[in-house]
């Protein structure tokens, strides 16, 4: 793989991979795990990345898979956060399937509270809510003006995030800018038909 990238030279590297921690008796199906605390991909990511040297990466990630250390091992290779999404989900198929592994982690956030799930889920259908998160990254040469102490920052949204719950994503300070929003279950209807189908008329009220 190194090798194929540096033929093609790239200018961007893009990573949407797998997140979801997998417990040591149980592996996932291999679009949604990423060994025990999710970030295997990631790494593996970061290390092409390194070899390679695109000026620019976006990467995605989650609050279940240690998101801090996502943003710090780019920064140890010289990338640096620009700007950062912030998606608050429900719980799915595969991340409510590791549950009880999640809250063996020390650096997996969820928010199990009722605003939070109402939010999410107004049909309970879930169990918790977590982020996904979406990141541009930038390569510097000079990397001691760059540290700009976003893994901190990213820590605290999640760990205020979980203890809070939806009430964190409202102004959330960090160095970069920050945009946040909430996709529930009917957004994840509509992007599920759109992408197979017509998109149905929801007619409940409030949708």
């Amino acid at each position: 793989m190194p090798d194929i990238l540096r033929r093609f030279d790239p200018q961007l590297m893009v990573c949407n991979p797998p997140y979801v921690p997998e417990p040591d008796v149980r592996k996932l199906e291999l679009e949604a795990g990423s060994g025990a605390d999710g970030t295997a991909h990631l790494m593996r990511t970061l290390e092409l990345a390194d070899l390679v040297g695109p000026p620019a990466m976006a990467l995605s990630w989650c609050s279940l898979c240690d998101p801090a250390r996502i943003v710090r091992e780019a920064e140890s290779i010289g990338y640096f956060l620009n700007s950062l999404f912030v998606v608050l989900i429900a719980d799915g198929e595969y991340s409510g399937s590791v549950h009880e592994h999640l809250r063996t982690l020390p650096h997996a956030y969820v928010s199990e509270s009722s605003e939070t799930m109402e939010a999410v889920a107004p049909d309970g259908s879930a169990r918790f809510g977590y982020l996904l998160m979406a990141g541009d990254f930038s390569r510097a040469e000079n990397t001691a003006t760059r540290k700009n102490g976003c893994d901190s920052s990213i820590e605290r949204i999640c760990g205020e995030f979980s203890e809070y719950g939806i009430d964190a994503l409202v102004n959330p300070i960090a160095p970069v800018p920050v945009r946040t929003w909430i996709l529930d279950r009917w957004d994840e209807l509509r992007l599920r038909a759109s992408l197979h189908g017509e998109v149905p008329k929801l007619t409940t009220s409030g949708t």
